[in-house]
């Protein structure tokens, strides 16, 4: 298919809407006493892609690194300060994000013909809590956590840092245990009790 453009009397002339494709650029000059020779050049028109940012923070607006970021087939890592880069085609996508200790996050986006940054707050275990039934205790504690539940049923328990890392797992089929979390740095600490398909979640500090 040829585009011309007849009568431009300025230094410069924008074809719009051009199709991906290799294009022959030909300009002739024209004069009252008649025209120059067709000077020619190659030009190569890539489909447009824009970028798209995503920031990725948890429910206190701390950023959250090492989130796994899959979209458009290909999945990505957040640094450290949460934020993790693309650069895609205009379209709909579907996006899923997963961090250790977080809910899974699935949405969709849209690029049209402009960069797009993506905010996406990650809730964790610390926004899910369902402290009925159970009991930690001392809390803060240093050395020994006594964990308190209603029944003796067999559960998983695992502890997660505040950044998401699990730091401990261990079953437990009794009402009442005692674990040591001595080894653990001082800081704040969740115990995740999952049990019949259903977790319960306790805050503890430790000193």
């Amino acid at each position: 298919m040829a585009l011309e453009a007849t009568g431009v009397t300025a230094t410069n002339y924008v074809f719009e809407n051009l199709a991906p494709g290799t294009y022959t650029l030909g300009v002739k000059s024209v004069f009252s006493s008649g025209s120059s020779a067709i000077e020619t050049m190659e030009y190569v028109h890539d489909t447009p892609v824009f970028t798209v940012t995503f920031k990725v923070k948890n429910a206190a607006s701390a950023p959250i690194a090492g989130a796994s970021v899959t979209i458009n087939g290909v999945t990505l890592v957040t640094n450290a300060q949460g934020i993790t880069t693309i650069d895609l085609l205009n379209g709909d996508y579907a996006y899923v994000i997963t961090k250790t200790g977080y809910n899974v996050v699935n949405n969709t986006l849209t690029v049209a013909g402009a960069n797009v940054t993506e905010d996406v707050t990650m809730t964790g275990i610390e926004d899910a809590v369902a402290t009925q039934n159970v009991v930690l205790y001392p809390n803060p504690v240093a050395e020994m956590l006594t964990i308190v539940r209603s029944n003796n049923s067999n559960a998983v328990v695992e502890i997660y840092s505040n950044n998401g890392t699990m730091v401990k797992g261990f079953e437990m089929n009794e009402a009442q245990k005692e674990i040591s979390v001595s080894e653990l740095n001082s800081g704040v600490y969740f115990v995740r009790i999952i049990e019949n398909q259903t977790s319960i979640v306790k805050r503890f500090i430790k000193n």
